[in-house]
């Protein structure tokens, strides 16, 4: 601990210390958020995407079957 003439000094540069970790850990929490948020985006388009295609290979194969039974 630094005597009476270093402590103002001392204790600012704690509070300094103290806001940039906690900064860091909210950053480090926005950037998981942010990367749970882009998967479930990511997965969700992917979902979409191989539905549209089933949905149009499905209507593919439905073509097909009404052209061989004519």
């Amino acid at each position: 601990m630094p005597d009476g003439r270093n402590l103002s000094v001392y204790l600012s540069n704690e509070l300094i210390n103290n806001v940039d970790r906690c900064v860091e850990i909210k950053n480090q929490g926005l950037e998981r958020i942010l990367w749970k948020r882009n998967t479930i985006i990511r997965q969700a388009i992917e979902d979409y995407i191989k539905q549209c295609l089933d949905r149009h290979r499905d209507e593919e194969l439905q073509k097909e079957r009404i052209e061989h039974a004519q």
